[in-house]
């Protein structure tokens, strides 16, 4: 939900402030080396690239459907109905596709304008967004997966006894 919303007010904001932005950049170019410190401007047209391409957008709409959709999911999974794990899951894939769209998509605008380690840092948020999301989708499944969980959603009332009459 915060990276949702973190996204949204990036996709709105025209531009950055310099002092934001240097703020931002302080610890990246500290670590790099003479030839890959990234400046204002440098960043600047990242962030433009980065709203121009959608990257931003994509990963906010989408994130925010999966969790609202993963939070209702979860009210109704305490209820022990099934349709609350099914939401739990569709919240989840929809936040690994959206999140992976939208990262691969800020990523490009990264490769295009950065350098150094806050390339890097941008390259390996798309798989850190994946494996979040999959270990998601992997927890959201459990109680369709586990039998002990399947039978509290899908409990058989019916027991039937059956005996051999010859005996």
């Amino acid at each position: 939900a915060f990276q949702a919303y973190g996204d949204y007010q990036l996709h709105s904001a025209e531009d950055l402030s310099e002092e934001e932005i240097n703020t931002l950049l302080q610890t990246p170019n500290s670590q790099a080396g003479d030839g890959d410190e990234v400046t204002v401007e440098q960043y600047q047209a990242f962030h433009d690239d980065a709203r121009e391409s959608g990257g931003y957008l994509v990963r906010a709409v989408g994130l925010g459907i999966g969790v609202s959709l993963m939070f209702i999911g979860s009210i109704l999974l305490f209820q022990l109905k099934p349709l609350g794990a099914w939401l739990n899951v569709s919240g989840a894939v929809t936040g690994l596709g959206s999140g992976i769209i939208g990262s691969w998509l800020v990523g490009g605008a990264a490769t295009a304008n950065l350098a150094g380690p806050l390339l890097l840092t941008y390259e390996i948020l798309m798989y850190f967004c994946g494996v979040c999301m999959f270990t998601c989708i992997g927890l959201a499944a459990l109680p369709l997966l586990n039998a002990r969980a399947r039978l509290a959603l899908y409990p058989n009332p019916e027991v039937v006894l059956v005996a051999d009459q010859e005996e």
